[in-house]
C-alpha cells in the first residue's frame, strides 16, 4: 500500500492512500517533458528528492520507480507549479523531508506486511486443501469398513481375511490422521515459528521413529510400494517432539512420488561419528538446480508437478525441522539413470540426513 502518488517502473501511475495524485500528473507522466524527466532519472542517485519540470517533488526509489506529484518543502518549486496546465487546486500538504521519508518507509513496510500476509494465506489455503482431502479419505475408508463388514450391526462374525483387510484399512486411516496432524503443525508454525520448540526435549531413538512410520505406511492408499529399512542404529539424539514429523513427511513424500513396483522406498542407516539416513526412491527426476530449490517454500520440480498434486510445503517444513535439530539435509537425483515413463523423466532420488550430535547407547 503506497501512501504517496506512485509511478511504477513501467510508467503506470497510482494514487496514494494518504496523498492523491494530481490529474495533470496522471495524464502527463508518460508524455513530453515528464517522460524525458523520468527517463533522465535512470542516471541519477536513488533515495533522493528531485523536482519535476512542473515543480512537484519526486523521490527516486532504488528499483527505478518513484513517488511523485507531492510537495516536499525543499524540492517543491511553487513558481514552476504555477505553469501547470490545469484548473485543479493543489490541496496536497507541504511537508518536511523527514515527514515524507517516514511516509515512504511506512509505504514499503505496508507492502512487506501485505506480501507476508498473502504468503501466509497461500500456505493456509494449501494446508486447508490437503486437510480436506485427507479427511475425505478417512471418511470414505471408514464408510467402506462399516458397509463392507456391517460393523454397525451387533454380533458380526469376521473371518481371518476380514481381520487382515481391516488392519490395512485402519492403517490407512491412521496414516491419514497422522498427516492431518502434521498439516495442523505446519499451520501452527505459520502462525508462530516457536511452536516447533514446544515441549521438553527427550532422548529420541531415531531408528524406532522411522521404523514406526515405515510400518504404518505399508500399502498406503493401496500403493504396492515396499518400504525397507537397510542397516540399523541404536543411537539417540536430543530432540523436540516435533522431530517425529521428519520421518512422517519424508516417507510420505517418497511413497507419494515413487513409481510403482518393482521399485521400493529404501531407508538406509549408516552410523559412524555421525548418523546418516538416506531415503531412496525411484521418483520424478530433479535437476541439480531443482534439487537446490526443493526445500524452498512452495517449490515443486517440473516432473513432480506432472505426477501428483502438492503444495510444495512438506519438504520446506522438513528443512525447518532439520535446522531446528542441527541436521544437514540434501536432495539429489542420479542423472546417469534417467528413464522416461509415460513422458515423465524418472531417476533414483535420494534425500540424505546427516545427524552430528548423536548419543551412543
Amino acid at each position: 500500500m503506497k501512501l504517496l502518488p506512485y509511478r511504477a517502473v513501467n510508467g503506470e501511475f497510482f494514487d496514494g492512500e494518504y496523498i492523491k495524485g494530481l490529474s495533470f500528473c496522471k495524464n502527463n507522466c508518460n508524455r513530453n517533458k515528464c517522460k524525458d524527466f523520468y527517463q533522465g532519472l535512470n542516471n541519477r542517485s536513488p533515495n533522493c528528492f528531485y523536482t519535476c519540470p512542473y515543480g512537484m517533488s519526486v523521490f527516486l526509489n532504488a528499483d527505478g520507480s518513484s513517488f511523485t506529484g507531492f510537495r516536499e518543502r525543499e524540492s517543491y518549486d511553487k513558481s514552476k507549479a504555477k505553469c501547470l496546465n490545469t484548473t485543479e487546486v493543489i490541496y496536497n500538504p507541504i511537508l518536511d523531508k523527514s515527514q515524507f521519508v517516514k511516509l515512504i518507509e511506512l509505504s514499503y513496510s505496508f507492502d512487506s506486511k501485505e506480501i507476508e500476509l498473502l504468503e501466509k494465506k497461500s500456505s493456509v489455503d494449501s494446508i486447508s486443501h490437503e486437510v480436506k482431502q485427507l479427511n475425505a479419505q478417512i471418511k470414505d475408508k471408514s464408510n467402506v469398513i462399516l458397509q463392507t463388514y456391517k460393523l454397525d450391526e451387533e454380533n458380526v462374525a469376521l473371518t481371518n481375511d476380514d481381520i487382515r483387510n481391516l488392519q490395512e484399512a485402519i492403517r490407512t486411516i491412521y496414516v491419514s490422521s497422522a498427516m492431518i496432524s502434521s498439516r495442523f503443525s505446519l499451520y501452527d508454525y505459520e502462525k508462530s515459528p516457536e511452536v516447533l520448540r514446544q515441549g521438553a526435549q527427550f532422548e529420541c531413538v531415531v531408528y524406532k521413529k522411522f521404523d514406526k512410520i515405515r510400518k504404518i505406511f505399508r500399502n498406503y492408499m493401496n500403493r504396492q510400494i515396499p518400504i525397507n529399512i537397510i542397516g540399523s542404529s541404536y543411537v539417540t539424539i536430543n530432540a523436540y517432539p516435533s522431530f517425529e514429523l521428519i520421518p512422517l513427511l519424508l516417507i510420505e513424500n517418497a511413497v507419494k512420488y515413487s513409481y510403482d513396483t518393482p521399485n521400493a522406498v529404501d531407508i538406509v542407516f549408516e552410523e559412524n561419528s555421525h548418523l546418516v539416513i538416506s531415503i531412496n526412491s525411484y521418483s520424478p527426476y530433479c535437476s541439480e538446480e531443482e534439487s537446490k530449490l526443493i526445500f524452498e517454500k512452495g517449490y515443486r520440480g517440473k516432473n513432480a508437478q506432472r505426477v501428483s498434486d502438492g503444495s510444495g510445503i512438506g519438504l520446506y517444513f522438513v528443512k525447518m525441522l532439520c535446522d531446528l535439530h542441527n541436521i544437514a539435509i540434501v536432495a539429489e537425483s542420479d542423472k546417469s539413470r534417467i528413464s522416461s515413463i509415460s513422458g515423465i523423466a524418472y531417476a533414483p532420488f535420494s534425500i540424505k540426513l546427516d545427524i552430528p550430535n548423536i548419543i551412543s547407547i
